[in-house]
């Protein structure tokens, strides 16, 4: 687990990382853990057989790439971007088993409000337990997650820990 207040230890980089372009689709070079891969191959193609097109915008972040995305953010929104994004050893992405998602209906547009209410957000949201995956920071949920709304955030944590939480 990780989050604001439970760090991973510096340097952290999970063990099984492997590169994901060549087995889904996504928008650069990205790697996630060969677990997390295998249950996000069997969604998007599952996905796909009902005309949902989805990729991978990002997945696994190394602590100095998150902590230049948090530079970058802080300079731009300043204290709001705690609300956004996480410091470096305090991030989902840095274990490996979370991707941020997008879809064809908006271009694939990384980590964008308008991911919200597209066909492919309506079907991650009734379908994406049943693969393991759980959105991270759920609408209306700040005061407990500690982080603004993201539609395409998610983390795999298995199917059956998916599907208790979605229940």
């Amino acid at each position: 687990q990780v989050n604001k207040i439970v760090a991973l230890p510096n340097g952290y980089i999970p063990e099984d990382l492997v590169e994901i372009s060549k087995e889904v689709k996504a928008t650069q070079r990205i790697c996630l853990k060969r677990e997390a891969l295998n249950s996000l191959k069997t969604m998007f193609a599952d996905a796909k057989k009902e005309n949902i097109n989805l990729a991978v915008t990002s997945a696994f972040r190394s602590q100095q790439v998150q902590s230049q995305l948090y530079k970058a953010l802080f300079a731009l929104k300043g204290e709001k971007a705690k609300d956004r994004i996480a410091v470096p050893l305090h991030s989902e992405h840095q274990l490996g088993t979370t991707v941020d998602l997008s879809g064809e209906s908006i271009d694939f547009i990384s980590a964008s409000d308008k991911f919200m209410g597209t066909v492919e957000d309506v079907w991650l949201q009734t379908n994406a337990y049943k693969y393991g995956f759980v959105i991270s920071y759920p609408k209306g949920k700040t005061k407990i997650t500690g982080y603004d709304h993201e539609p395409w955030h998610y983390r795999y944590l298995g199917t059956e820990v998916a599907k208790e939480i979605f229940n």
